[in-house]
């Protein structure tokens, strides 16, 4: 008997709150997919043996039709691009997001290895770029099939768009892409 089974494991449009003791699901996973237009709170530890962004994701997570994760701050009403998953070329990402009833949060970061890893991701569009403060470190890393983001293919050109980064772009933000 072979100990290490793997899976699929696909968390479903009806889920809203995955515990920390979810990590028993979610380790053995080969593949872990999440279906879109979803709003779930998840506990620190969930994902706790998957690869950075996805140990990462704890909170109010809004999960948008294209596959983009956001991490809703109610006390701001802001949000925080945090992950993106594989099998989408275009990606657009709107300056206020609308996940519930209870309100909007405006666009303005992107997290540490948002994009890593987001296989088939060519473009990319924000539609207020300049709203943007904050991008951490390897937010856009690895992200190996990008060539452009609203139209621009220069990282120094890129930087630019970004003119609301008052935090700073952070440590290899566009590393191997």
């Amino acid at each position: 008997l072979d100990a290490n089974i793997s899976y699929r494991l696909i968390v479903g449009e009806n889920v809203d709150y995955l515990p920390a003791e979810f990590r028993w699901l979610s380790d053995q996973a080969d593949t872990l997919m999440f279906q879109t237009e979803n709003l779930l709170t998840i506990e620190k530890g969930a994902f706790a043996n998957q690869e950075s962004p996805i140990k990462d994701l704890e909170g109010n997570i809004y999960i948008d039709d294209q596959g983009v994760f956001y991490l809703c701050d109610e006390e701001e009403n802001t949000a925080k691009v945090v992950y993106c998953q594989s099998g989408f070329n275009d990606i657009f990402i709107p300056a206020v997001i609308c996940p519930d009833s209870q309100g909007e949060y405006q666009v303005v970061a992107v997290g540490k290895d948002a994009f890593k890893n987001a296989d088939g991701v060519q473009t990319l569009r924000f539609e207020k770029p300049e709203q943007i403060v904050t991008i951490e470190a390897y937010g856009f890393a690895d992200c190996t099939t990008l060539c452009s983001i609203n139209g621009v293919t220069e990282v120094d050109d890129v930087k630019t768009l970004f003119g609301g980064v008052v935090d700073g772009i952070g440590y290899r933000a566009f590393y191997h892409t």
